[in-house]
């Protein structure tokens, strides 16, 4: 590992919950399909994947399976340390590149389009004034 710090994550928070994992999930697809990364990392999010498709689950087989929701809990825990470790094990010159684009796109889909806003048009006469609301005694 190249000098990385550890307290500082490649991925901002941008958002609420929902929209860091959608952010997260948008970049390790794009980051599956680059070539610059290698094969034998690619198999960190697909081992996650397979752990969550097989019925083989960790808490059963230690024998705490009998606990309520615990299997979620541990599914989300490996889903959440696969994408960290496939992340943070990238190149972070092919991360931060994605990244770039992804936040790119997403500040591109966030503005409003001028058509559907209510501001008139540069060519459009409109009379600007002020309304004074009279109240009879």
């Amino acid at each position: 590992m190249d000098n990385k710090n550890p307290n500082r994550s490649l991925i901002p928070s941008q958002g609420g919950i929902i929209a860091n994992l959608a952010l997260r999930a948008r970049l390790i697809a794009r980051l599956m399909g680059d070539k610059r990364i290698s094969p034998m990392l690619k198999l960190i999010p697909l081992a996650a994947a397979a752990y969550l498709i097989f019925p083989f689950d960790i808490s059963a087989v230690t024998g705490v399976g009998l606990i309520p929701g615990l299997s979620a809990i541990d599914d989300a825990a490996i889903v959440a340390m696969a994408s960290y470790l496939f992340i943070e094990y990238a190149p972070a010159e092919v991360v931060k590149e994605h990244l770039r684009k992804l936040l790119a796109n997403r500040s591109n889909n966030d503005m409003v389009d001028k058509e559907s806003t209510d501001a008139p048009d540069d060519n459009e006469d409109f009379i600007d004034g002020e309304i004074t609301d009279i109240h009879p005694k």
